[in-house]
């Protein structure tokens, strides 16, 4: 039964600007969405690659982040900000991923619109694209 608690709790995320404690529970479907989302991505920057050209030097430094955690400290709010992904992928000279994903099917659609504000504007423009 511990082993259960614990496995339930590694799949959290904490919104601390609006102090709400969200609890994700990963269906296959939604792991594996993710997983050909990021598969198509890999291919499509493996493809600008192989042109050859002048993206090249841009596109060879973008890696995959996955779910990292990320955190801001929010002047505004006077807290820390800690935010996780379901990918998101980082050029080897950011501080943070320019690209955020995000896969949900039971949060409200406006939801999801406050969650990509909110990391755009929580990093500081950063983020620069939440799909």
């Amino acid at each position: 039964m511990e082993a259960k608690l614990l496995n339930l709790w590694s799949w959290y995320n904490y919104h601390s600007a609006r102090q709400q404690l969200v609890v994700c529970m990963p269906h296959a479907i939604h792991e594996i969405f993710i997983h050909i989302i990021e598969l198509k991505i890999m291919t499509q920057l493996e493809a600008i690659l192989a042109h050859g050209n002048i993206l090249e030097l841009f596109t060879g430094q973008i890696f995959p982040s996955g779910s990292t955690s990320l955190t801001w400290k929010s002047e505004e709010l006077k807290k820390i900000i800690k935010h996780n992904p379901d990918a998101s992928y980082i050029h080897k000279a950011a501080a943070y991923p320019g690209v955020i994903i995000e896969v949900s099917y039971s949060q409200k659609r406006k939801d999801l619109s406050k969650l990509a504000s909110d990391y755009i504007l929580e990093s500081e423009t950063s983020v620069q694209l939440v799909i």
